[in-house]
């Protein structure tokens, strides 16, 4: 990939690609850590929550006014809205599917248990992680795609 010749779009969907690798892998390897280990609490959720959300914030803020600074200023034509639609489409598809799965997965996983409270992936606080990890893999799908459509040329 040459660098110097990507467009700025192009450049800021890797930024964010890249950006929401380093801040989710290692917030859901913790986070499912945690949830093995049976330890998942409200808590800690609720601080790698919030860590990972300023960080992320942070390495955006920086990047994205690094790119702005390096970069010309262009205007968006039909290939970029074209390819703007398209990455919101796989995204939502991706939404779509995971979280269809996830619930499926968490229903059938539960179906022996009964009632029993006690049953930890129907806790609160794991859902909302299932949850909030279908979004980021919508999320990467949609900045990989439009990476993937600039980088391509479609």
């Amino acid at each position: 990939m040459n660098v110097s010749s990507a467009s700025f779009r192009e450049k800021s969907a890797w930024i964010t690609l890249g950006v929401l690798l380093v801040v989710f892998v290692p917030y859901f390897s913790f986070i499912f850590q945690l949830f093995a280990a049976e330890r998942l609490l409200a808590g800690a959720v609720l601080g790698a929550f919030v860590a990972a959300t300023v960080f992320m914030i942070l390495l955006e803020c920086v990047s994205h006014i690094a790119l702005a600074i390096c970069s010309r200023s262009e205007h968006q034509d039909e290939r970029d809205r074209a390819i703007e639609l398209k990455s919101f489409r796989v995204a939502y598809g991706i939404l779509a599917v995971t979280a269809f799965c996830a619930i499926g997965a968490i229903v059938l996983l539960a179906l022996p248990y009964g009632d029993s409270p006690a049953v930890p992936w129907l806790a609160p606080v794991f859902l909302s992680q299932v949850f909030f990890f279908c979004f980021v893999l919508a999320e990467v799908g949609k900045y990989l795609t439009q990476a993937m459509c600039y980088r391509r040329g479609s």
